[in-house]
């Protein structure tokens, strides 16, 4: 697997309203939409999981539901403080900004309420840079017909923290395509978007996955 820059998760969109900015810490920090601008990529210390250099790489994220771009109350699916209903022209905007790349989730998919299917597919189309993309992607057909419809990559979450085998097979089948999301709780993992806490601390799983 290759070994991916950390995310931070630039949620929301073009608006007067602040975005949060989301990070593996559990702590939350609001920034201005005005105030964003792609950032220089950034080479840090050494990551404290393994020999690789840690590189932070900002990705603006676009949560769908009901065909519409949320931003989750506290990342929580149950609720959510911010939606815009134009999804392309916030991917539009972010890409002016100068961001590279775009983070698109499907939160309907991911909750079993349904799908933004042609949505996300021309979430993929028109913005002109790499997506990838995310949301309920449980077998092989559901990651086959994003990469078939242009995604650079797709990101898995519950299947393969909890399938390790079938996140193997993956990884060797769609190699450098696959990225794997989880949901952290005092160091712990979660999920079922966000409403399970497992036992396993994020940082086995880490270790675990370095041999993929």
């Amino acid at each position: 697997m290759d070994h991916a820059a950390p995310a931070v998760r630039l949620t929301g969109g073009p608006s007067s309203r602040p975005l949060r900015r989301r990070a593996v810490s559990s702590q939350q920090e609001s920034i201005p939409w005005r105030a964003l601008r792609a950032p220089a990529p950034h080479r840090g210390p050494r990551s404290i999981v393994g020999r690789y250099p840690l590189t932070m790489l900002a990705i603006p994220a676009i949560d769908l539901r009901d065909g519409r771009c949320v931003q989750l109350a506290g990342g929580e699916n149950t609720a959510d403080t911010l939606r815009l209903e134009d999804p392309l022209e916030v991917a539009t905007k972010w890409v002016a900004a100068g961001f590279t790349r775009l983070h698109v989730v499907d939160l309907d998919a991911a909750t079993g309420r349904g799908r933004n299917r042609e949505l996300v597919h021309e979430l993929i189309r028109r913005p002109g840079v790499p997506v990838q993309v995310g949301g309920g992607l449980r077998d092989d057909d559901a990651l086959d017909e994003l990469l078939d419809a242009g995604a650079e990559t797709v990101v898995v979450g519950i299947r393969g923290v909890e399938d390790t085998r079938w996140l193997e097979e993956q990884v060797e089948r769609l190699p450098g395509r696959i990225v794997l999301a989880t949901d952290v709780r005092d160091r712990t993992v979660v999920s079922r978007g966000g409403t399970r806490l497992t036992a396993r601390p994020v940082l086995d799983l880490v270790a675990e996955l370095r041999a993929l």
